[in-house]
């Protein structure tokens, strides 16, 4: 187990209802060098596994249950670990069993239930991976793209960014004040 980085304080009720502060779910297991912005919702059941660098995750990001999120070692040619960063933006929704291998996420994308970011993608932002969608390795997509099935991706798909915006930001004030009402919180400081 590596170190954890959190900017948060001892969670309770009344902070968790503080959209500055980050809920953390006792049951969201979480490896390595982890930072986790202001705002987000970390739910019981997901996996942030950081098994060399570190995984980087912005603000007001939510992270559903039987998410994995992934950094795994890489080895060069002479077996030495390259350490790697996972860079997750802001605004970034990751549903229900997603699973996330070190990769490069920018803001305001949307990963559906069951999607899978292979090793070394680069997604920026306002994009959308569709249900049960894999994404192959170091696949790059640009801005406001969507990919529904395997190969088959829109560009410029209709993405308002202030409405995307609103909606996570109701959604993570409603998490934070339900989530610890059900769930004990990480108590990280």
């Amino acid at each position: 187990m590596g170190i954890l980085y959190l900017r948060l304080n001892n969670l309770d009720m009344a902070e968790a209802n503080n959209p500055l502060q980050s809920v953390v779910c006792n049951h969201a297991e979480i490896q390595g060098k982890v930072r986790i912005g202001k705002g987000c919702i970390i739910h019981p059941g997901c996996s942030i596994i950081c098994e060399a660098g570190e995984i980087i995750i912005g603000d007001n990001n939510i992270i559903e249950e039987r998410v994995v999120i992934y950094n795994k070692a890489v080895r060069d040619r002479s077996g030495q670990v390259v350490p790697g960063v996972l860079k997750i933006g802001n605004y970034n929704l990751f549903e229900i069993g997603c699973v996330i291998e070190t990769s490069e996420i920018g803001d305001y994308n949307i990963f559906n239930p069951k999607s899978h970011l292979e090793y070394s993608c680069r997604i920026k932002n306002g994009c959308n991976i569709g249900a049960s969608v894999k994404v192959p390795m170091k696949t790059q997509l640009e801005d406001c793209m969507a990919v529904y099935y395997p190969g088959k991706v829109v560009k410029n798909y209709n993405f308002n960014e202030e409405i995307h915006k609103m909606s996570m930001n109701t959604l993570i004030t409603t998490l934070a004040a339900q989530l610890p009402k059900f769930n004990k919180l990480q108590k990280i400081g």
